[in-house]
């Protein structure tokens, strides 16, 4: 460091020069570097789902659920397999293991798609998978709405939805687009049975007859020596009215039969929907764009909005596109606070150091606070760290941190000169002096924090970022408090800058108060084990407050949003859905504080947020709905929801309805999850109900539900072998023809512009659409007419609605949704005793694994804990080495130890709660805490010189140590108190501001009374 120091003192064109390049680089960087609201996390969650329609839990679960695990088993890199197998559907969930990084997810998916693949040929016929994984959140969310005359014309909306979901997907950035509620158009051919068993045919006739007259074919192509021309047919259903006048059967010479004598044919809207959607309760088309990961957000979005202007303006009067969410708003809402927050900790620094040390050294301090946070910038440019909530958090945590070095050589520089050395001979000691304390403290520090930076998994993951701008602000105060700060101390005494050196403001000083405490540190070093007890009160205290400390995992995101999640009988249709919606829906608007709201109905959330995962597809979900509202106030929100679920859920009892604010995190389905693992599915039934039971006497329970509590009703028929083989029908005729009144058949399509519909002949009979006339379902013979009471059986069945296996073994997940504001932990400790007893008396072979809240925070834990002891290995070496003592070194990592209580301390008087983001911050105030007595012992050493030193100089030393350690601890406090007010970060604040409190205390109290138990000090 002196060499670069004398390059920058002898030749001050190559210092300018650096100077110059630190503001280019850091500004282009600002300028330059990704935006958004979080972080990304590795794209490691995914879904599969398998549609084969009729079938029932159990057939689902043997022929395909069994096959797609079979199959994504000799994948090495998927860490959980959890399938959930109903009626005509099973889902899939996909979790990869923590060592896939972000750059390697795509090729694990592109291998779960190529075995999906691989299984469709071993699974039933018709059978339909798809597969979906986590990726962006929504960028920009549209809602295309009818504002004319008359009904909703959803179909045209649709139409346009489409449209703009094309443009959207060719913005340069975009990952993908969706649309959600538009209306699904068919063909519809609805067959009279009567007339169509007067003709002498069946349903099964008809579809063959109009997938022969279909001419949609390829045919070939006309090959000469010299030219080669395509021969195509010309498509023969352009229009429905080319379907009505379908020729079927050829009456006469000169009579045709026709399929509209026989069935009604038009172009319609599917009948259920899949989904329906709205915003501020209108019927609505959702047009959803999601960006890229590492891009500016905010001009990603200016670009979606521009597209969107362009094709509002072509828009008809009677439709409006409207932006309904826009994560760009959130990001400037954030960064908003970012940099309010980095203004005000800049000022308190400052100000703290203009009033402790004095005008000349807050001149040196306000020269580093920027040139330091450039350098991060510019380290955030070469590493691909994008800026988000925590990578900038990180810069506002270490603002009070990346002063501290520069303070100590200001400090420093100060005491060499009073010993009478000439500018470059103070600054040639201090450097000597200060090197490899800074150096263990700067080293220190960041193997601390490095957990977090090399941590694998998601919530390591989540703050990383945030880690490696601390580590590269530690780096980067530690090099310039070596290189420039002393070339600009010399600079402004040789000037004389602002007459600063007549100056005798040297900061707060008060002689008084200096006396007395001088008396305080002889009395307390008189006896050293008085000083130690002092000084170990707080963290002891600490330690004891940690048993008072509620458990949590992630905090709330702080969005003035919340979500309303519904979920009615698995029989509900989805109109019956929509109805108790709009009930719903009305009374939440009733709370003053609500602006807007939108509504997925046949649908989980899609992915609105980073964290939301399980809404890729509505198949199988008519009976669930989930409802987003925007609100004016998040204090009003945060203090009104509890009350607001309570009443929804006395005034709606007979459906469960659950309110939640959005939290951060990896994604958690439930807070509370409890699985019991068995093989019987109604022991498992059984045991779930019981269970439910123990978990709802908790008070902060607001709804527990039991995945395998719940049946479904449905028909089943029992075909009679002896009165089918008295008729001319086979048995898998009869169940044809009741498919195709039922569930229809699809037979060909129609191009109709751009977009190509589907054929469907189905039963227009009443029978085909009522339960109570389902015995009653034609199926037309050359005879006439028959029933299906006349073949078979009809009876009523009820059956497991589910059945859940995780890791290839049955399951019965009981979950419990809390109130908001509760916690998961508090009800755990509620049911403690009665679980404990409930899993002691569980029949042989059967067993309870807690998921759900309880679950991620553990692994996240372990997660952070992979590398600590490594790092806390390093951190041992680093101080053997820097110290030359194995006992210097270990009463420096008692320090840390100690800091620990003291951050436990700092959240019990917070009032907050114990989770991932208060461990973050307890592993980096262990590192962090102990740079103070890092300096104050390397003071004592020196006075030492190997031997002892009496309690004068003792005292003398500590004394001279307390103005910067104070002054360090104060602006590093100063750094994090925006954090107090910042809902994710406000745990971490205030064990950290706790810590490095006390650990000042420790600095000062502490070291110098272990310094006498070392036998350094003599009598």
């Amino acid at each position: 460091m002196r060499r670069i120091v004398d390059l920058y003192l002898d030749r001050p064109r190559i210092f300018l020069l650096f100077m110059l390049f630190i503001i280019a680089g850091g500004l282009l960087s600002y300028d330059s570097l990704p935006r958004q609201e979080n972080p990304q996390l590795a794209e490691r969650w995914g879904d599969i789902t398998a549609v084969l329609p009729g079938a029932t839990p159990e057939r689902i679960e043997t022929q395909i659920a069994d096959v797609i695990e079979a199959q994504l088993r000799e994948i090495d890199e998927i860490k959980i397999i959890d399938s959930k197998s109903s009626s005509g559907i099973v889902r899939v969930g996909l979790e990869l293991k923590e060592i896939v990084s972000k750059g390697e997810t795509d090729e694990v998916w592109a291998k779960v798609q190529d075995k999906l693949g691989e299984s469709i040929d071993l699974v039933p016929d018709g059978t339909e998978m798809s597969l979906s994984h986590s990726g962006p959140p929504t960028t920009v969310l549209f809602a295309l709405q009818w504002h004319g005359a008359g009904e909703p014309q959803m179909v045209i909306l649709s139409r346009l939805a489409n449209q703009l979901k094309r443009r959207l997907s060719n913005i340069v950035n975009s990952e993908q687009s969706k649309v959600y509620g538009d209306t699904k158009e068919e063909i519809y051919v609805g067959v009279d049975l009567d007339l169509l068993t007067d003709a002498g045919m069946s349903i099964q006739s008809i579809a063959l007859a109009i997938d022969d007259y279909d001419s949609k074919r390829a045919i070939g192509n006309i090959v000469g020596q010299d030219s080669e021309f395509r021969v195509k047919a010309q498509d023969n259903i352009a229009i429905v009215n080319d379907l009505r006048k379908l020729p079927l059967q050829a009456l006469n010479d000169y009579q045709i039969l026709r399929l509209e004598d026989l069935a009604t044919v038009e172009k319609a809207p599917v009948e259920p929907p899949i989904e329906i959607v709205t915003y501020n309760g209108i019927p609505s088309v959702f047009v959803e764009v999601r960006g890229k990961f590492s891009q500016r957000t905010d001009l990603y979005s200016k670009a979606v909005l521009r597209v969107a202007e362009a094709f509002k303006q072509d828009l008809p009067e009677e439709i409006l596109l409207e932006v309904i969410f826009n994560e760009s708003d959130f990001v400037e809402e954030k960064f908003s606070f970012l940099m309010q927050s980095i203004l005000l900790a800049t000022f308190i620094v400052l100000f703290l150091s203009y009033f402790m040390l004095g005008p000349r050294s807050a001149i040196i301090v306000s020269a580093v606070v920027p040139l330091t946070i450039l350098l991060v910038l510019v380290g955030c440019t070469i590493l691909n760290v994008p800026l988000h909530q925590t990578s900038v958090t990180g810069i506002i945590l270490s603002l009070g941190l990346l002063i501290d070095n520069s303070i100590i050589v200001v400090e420093d520089y100060r005491y060499r000169k009073s010993l009478n050395l000439v500018n470059r001979e103070a600054i040639y000691a201090s450097i000597r002096h200060l090197s490899l304390p800074l150096l263990a403290a700067t080293v220190t520090t960041g193997l601390a924090f490095m957990p977090m930076a090399a941590g694998k998994g998601a919530s390591p993951e989540f703050v990383g970022d945030m880690a490696i701008t601390i580590i590269l602000a530690v780096t980067s105060s530690l090099f310039l408090a070596l290189t420039v700060v002393p070339v600009l101390l010399k600079t402004m005494e040789e000037s004389n800058f602002l007459a600063l050196n007549k100056s005798e403001n040297n900061g707060f000083t008060q002689h008084s108060l200096r006396k007395g405490y001088r008396d305080f540190l002889g009395w307390a070093f008189s006896k050293p084990l008085r000083a130690l007890v002092l000084s170990l009160i707080l963290p002891i205290l600490g330690f004891i407050s940690f048993s008072f400390l509620d458990t949590d995992f992630f905090p709330n995101q702080g969005k003035k949003m919340f979500k309303v999640e519904v979920e009615l009988d698995p029989n509900a249709s989805i109109y019956a859905t929509e109805n108790r919606v709009v009930s719903i829906r009305d009374q939440i608007l009733l709370e003053d504080y609500v602006d807007s709201d939108m509504w997925w109905v046949g649908r989980r959330l899609p992915r609105l947020l980073y964290n939301v995962i399980g809404g890729s597809s509505g198949e199988g979900s008519d009976n669930l709905a989930t409802g987003v509202f925007f609100t004016s106030s998040y204090s009003k929100m945060d203090s009104s929801l509890t009350d607001l679920a309570k009443r929804l859920e006395k005034d709606h009892a007979d459906v469960r309805v659950r309110v939640s604010k959005f939290t951060n995190g990896p994604p958690v389905e439930f807070p509370v999850i409890v699985a019991i693992f068995g093989d019987d599915n109604q022991i498992l039934k059984s045991l779930g109900e019981e269970l439910k039971s123990i978990l709802a006497k908790s008070p902060q329970v607001s709804d527990v539900l039991a995945e395998q509590s719940a049946s479904i009703a449905g028909l089943e028929i029992d075909l009679n072998e002896v009165d089918i083989a008295f008729s001319s029908k086979s048995a898998r005729e009869i169940i044809n023809e009741i498919s195709s009144s039922t569930r229809g058949i699809y037979v060909g399509s129609m191009l109709d512009g751009n977009k190509e519909i589907p054929i469907r002949i189905k039963n227009k009979n009443r029978e085909a659409s009522e339960i109570n006339q389902a015995a009653l379902i034609s199926i037309n013979s050359p005879d006439g007419i028959s029933y299906i009471e006349s073949f078979a059986d009809i009876s009523y069945t009820s059956e497991i609605n589910q059945i859940n296996r995780y890791q290839g073994s049955r399951n019965n997940a009981v979950k419990a949704a809390v109130y908001p504001g509760k916690l998961a932990s508090t009800v755990l400790n509620d049911v403690a005793d009665e679980l404990k007893a409930f899993e002691e008396s569980l029949p042989a072979g059967y067993s309870i694994r807690q998921f759900g809240d309880a679950e991620e925070r553990a692994e996240s834990f372990g997660q952070l804990f992979s590398t600590f002891f490594l790092f806390l290995g390093l951190i041992v070496m680093t101080l053997v080495m820097i110290l030359n003592s194995f006992r210097q070194a270990s009463i420096i990592l008692l320090v840390g130890i100690l800091c620990i209580g003291l951050g436990f301390l700092g959240m019990f008087v917070g009032f907050q709660n114990f989770g991932f983001i208060g461990l973050v911050g307890i592993v980096g105030l262990a590192g962090l805490a102990i740079n103070d007595s890092i300096v104050v012992l390397s003071h004592l050493n020196e006075d030492a010189n190997g031997g002892q030193i009496p309690k004068e100089t003792l005292v003398d030393t500590t004394v001279r140590s307390t103005r910067h350690i104070l002054t360090t601890s104060l602006t590093t406090m100063g750094g994090l108190f925006p954090l107090l007010f910042d809902k994710f970060f406000e745990t971490l604040a205030w064990a950290m501001c706790f810590g490095v409190m006390g650990s000042a205390l420790l600095a000062l109290l502490l070291i110098p009374s272990m310094f006498c138990l070392l036998g350094k000090v003599s009598r």
